[in-house]
């Protein structure tokens, strides 16, 4: 009877004194824990149950309330060193289950994992180019604007020549070839992030095509030391005058204009054995076999017989006389139908 009763005043004692005490203890701890981490909502979700479980006593102490276990009351440094630690076995350090309000003491209670980091893909390079054919000199304009990166790209990188060195940098790239021949050109372009990416295009180089080379035609010039002689006299001819652009290397005569070579060189001299007009006829070609031809006519005349003195008149000079103009006569009516005969013949090679 008598434990009876003093157990039951041992329950009302530490119902009346010492538990009050202990649940101000505990909530003692709290506030210096809520201090620490004022942004996180675990010490309003779990309360002391955060560290002491629902016994509220050391042995049934939560794995992190364990590790802070140790001083009453628990101080902020005992809290803040403990942060690190894992205490629930999870993969989450204190802190991290903290920040993220999920349980410290509780391994099915742990942070989501942190985002997978954002996908950056490799730039991918692109080469325009108005043609791949040039000529030496002629100025080659290259651009990488079609390149294309989903960040961005931050630099350009040129090389020309195929030699793998950087010759240019930027967007474009323009140079000029001074041989003939094939070139390799490469660009390389790098993104936000160093990753890069490149494409090559082949040039081929070839020498100008030079101009045609023109050759006008010759020129034929004819001078006559005379255009009009007697039969027998000689007329002296030269085509010195006579011009072409690269060179004469031939010049041919024909004095009558019958078709045939009657002499070559740049001079000639003919005579004509009767009178008449003749046409002469220069031909002459260049270093490339193109001729030109030029004409001068000639006209010869029959010079007249010297004039006697009359005789002394008699019958017999008289008749000498008579018999001596009847022979000019027959003579001169046979030159005219000579001349004439000729004249006709040499409208008839004409025509033909």
């Amino acid at each position: 009877m008598i434990k009876t009763s003093l157990r039951s005043l041992s329950v009302l004692i530490f119902t009346l004194f010492l538990f009050p005490a202990m649940l101000y203890a505990f909530q003692a701890d709290l506030n210096v824990w809520k201090s620490v981490y004022p942004s996180s909502t675990l010490g309003s979700s779990l309360s002391c149950n955060l560290c002491h479980g629902s016994s509220k006593t050391a042995a049934n102490a939560t794995s992190y309330g364990k590790a802070v276990w140790g001083t009453s009351p628990i101080s902020a440094a005992a809290i803040k060193a403990v942060e690190g630690l894992d205490s629930d076995g999870d993969g989450a350090n204190n802190l991290a289950e903290i920040n993220a309000n999920t349980n410290p003491s509780d391994p099915n209670s742990k942070p989501a994992p942190p985002p997978p980091p954002p996908v950056d893909n490799p730039p991918t390079a692109k080469i325009t180019v108005a043609k791949t054919t040039f000529t030496t000199g002629e100025t080659a304009t290259f651009s990488g604007s079609a390149s294309t990166d989903d960040k961005g790209i931050s630099k350009y990188e040129w090389d020309l020549n195929g030699d793998n060195t950087i010759d240019a940098t930027g967007v474009s790239a323009s140079t000029t070839y001074a041989a003939a021949g094939s070139y390799k050109v490469t660009l390389k372009v790098t993104d936000t992030i160093g990753q890069t990416g490149s494409a090559s295009v082949t040039i081929t180089v070839s020498a100008p095509v030079p101009p045609p080379v023109t050759d006008a035609l010759p020129v034929a010039r004819i001078s006559a030391s005379k255009t009009s002689v007697n039969t027998g006299e000689i007329v002296n001819l030269s085509g010195s005058g006579s011009t072409d652009d690269k060179g004469i290397t031939k010049y041919e005569w024909d004095f009558t204009s019958n078709g045939s070579i009657d002499a070559t060189g740049v001079t000639a001299s003919t005579s004509y054995p009767s009178a008449g007009t003749f046409r002469v006829t220069l031909k002459v070609t260049d270093t490339i076999g193109q001729t030109g031809s030029a004409i001068v006519n000639i006209t010869v005349i029959t010079t007249a017989p010297p004039t006697q003195p009359p005789p002394p008149p008699n019958d017999d000079s008289k008749k000498k006389e008579e018999e001596r103009k009847k022979k000019e006569d027959g003579e001169r009516k046979k030159k005219e139908e000579e001349k004439k005969k000729k004249e006709d013949e040499e409208r008839k090679k004409k025509k033909s």
